[in-house]
């Protein structure tokens, strides 16, 4: 939950203590509670909670790809010919279509962010360009293998973040379309790649 809200667009909203595993016993209105469901207990944190959120946090900083200034819109800022902001497909790498967003059984998606889509400009009235993204959500209770989608040919991705993992570690292996990427059960996986997209619209790998 807490990697599907950070790497969203918008201004994310952690509720104080989130990020160390007080649970307010599920409590989420407990304003009013001045007890052990409300208190911080800093001597009983889960650490490794905390620098899994610390790196979450480091990751949308560094990246404009999350924190855009602009709504996403699915098309291509440059026009006609362009590769879109944003793209949706299914864990096979085909993209989605009506059906697959009224199917209610569907618990797997994947999120291609194009990092040479932004429209924000810098502090000095630059272009802001970033590394490209795949976002793999598995709601599954099982694993679930990704194909890399074809839409994004030339495009080497490598594991950046894993959910599962305590303390996420980037991976030295990149991936390419075509591969396979097994997400585990109620897990994301993040994947980077550096991109640059040419005048035709046509990916560059970096």
């Amino acid at each position: 939950m807490l990697a599907t809200l950070l790497i969203s667009q918008g201004v994310p909203m952690i509720l104080g203590g989130d990020e160390r595993g007080r649970t307010q016993h599920g409590n989420n209105n407990a304003y009013c509670q001045d007890n052990e469901m409300s208190w911080v207990n800093w001597q009983a944190g889960d650490a490794d909670l905390l620098e899994f959120t610390r790196q979450l946090i480091r990751l949308r900083r560094t990246h404009p790809t999350f924190h855009r200034q602009h709504w996403l819109t699915g098309h291509s800022p440059s026009g006609e010919g362009g590769c879109a902001d944003v793209v949706w497909f299914t864990a096979a790498g085909t993209q989605m279509v009506d059906e697959h967003w009224t199917d209610g059984g569907l618990k797997s998606v994947m999120v291609f962010l194009n990092g040479c889509a932004i429209t924000d400009a810098g502090t000095r009235g630059e272009r802001v360009t970033d590394d490209s993204f795949l976002l793999l959500f598995n709601a599954y209770d099982h694993p679930v293998e990704f194909t890399i989608t074809v839409a994004v040919p030339d495009a080497r991705w490598r594991v950046l973040f894993d959910t599962r993992k305590t303390r996420p570690r980037a991976s030295r292996r990149r991936f390419v379309s075509g591969e396979r990427v097994r997400v585990e059960p109620r897990a994301v996986v993040i994947l980077a790649n550096g991109v640059t997209t040419t005048s035709a619209g046509e990916h560059v790998a970096i």
